[in-house]
């Protein structure tokens, strides 16, 4: 069956974070998740989410099927995204010259990358290059879509696909790799992002996917 996880704080009775892969037998694997010292309850149960498929909800399972749950320290991440990133506000920062992989642990998840301008990088220009599936081929009829912010301001959505993935039929042709026009990145932190999300192409909300993105922002001469 789908399984969701759901994180609480000690003594709290709603949870900060639901995260259910959207399918049976997809195991959820979150590599680094940003949590404040304290005590947490883990909850292990059924997702009974319909996902825009249909109207019709699953019956609750009596019988489980077997699990682990395991929770450890992240260790390094500076080369890979921590969780939760789904808005300017907890984005990843990368610097000029940097890149970041990550991946999409649970069904919806949304990934936000911004500019990390140093001190001294004043008046130089940088842009963004983001490729997917680096490391194998996403499901048939997915693609990445990529939307740069700046500010409160989104362009329009891309879609990126792997070299190797078999385009979705009602979704726009997609790119290779798609890198954005150079910029002067703002002094205001958190300014300049892309965020990233799968897209299907029907209704439907893609599950979690182990292929990894990667976003790279490159210095132009």
């Amino acid at each position: 069956m789908a399984m969701c996880t759901l994180v609480f704080e000690a003594g709290e009775e709603r949870p900060i974070a639901k995260l259910c892969t959207g399918r049976p037998h997809l195991d959820l694997n979150v590599p680094a998740y940003r949590l404040n010292p304290g005590t947490y309850l883990f909850a292990v149960l059924q997702d009974r989410e319909r996902y825009g498929t249909s109207d019709f909800i699953p019956v609750v399972e009596n019988v489980s099927d077997s699990y682990t749950l395991s929770v450890s320290s992240a260790g390094n991440t500076d080369a890979r995204e921590v969780e939760p990133n789904d808005s300017p506000a907890g984005a990843n920062l990368l610097s000029p010259g940097s890149a970041l992989e990550g991946s999409f642990a649970w069904a919806g998840d949304v990934d936000v990358v911004c500019v990390d301008t140093p001190s001294g990088f004043d008046n130089a220009r940088v842009r963004w290059v983001v490729r997917d599936a680096v490391d194998r081929v996403r499901d048939r009829g997915v693609v990445l879509e990529v939307v740069q912010r700046t500010g409160a301001e989104l362009d329009p959505a891309i879609a990126v696909r792997g070299a190797l993935q078999t385009p979705a039929p009602a979704i726009e042709q997609p790119t290779a790799v798609w890198t954005s026009e150079p910029f002067s990145p703002s002094r205001e932190l958190r300014s300049d992002c892309v965020q990233l999300r799968l897209r299907a192409d029907t209704a439907t909300v893609p599950s979690a996917d182990v292929s990894s993105w990667s976003v790279a922002l490159d210095r132009v001469p």
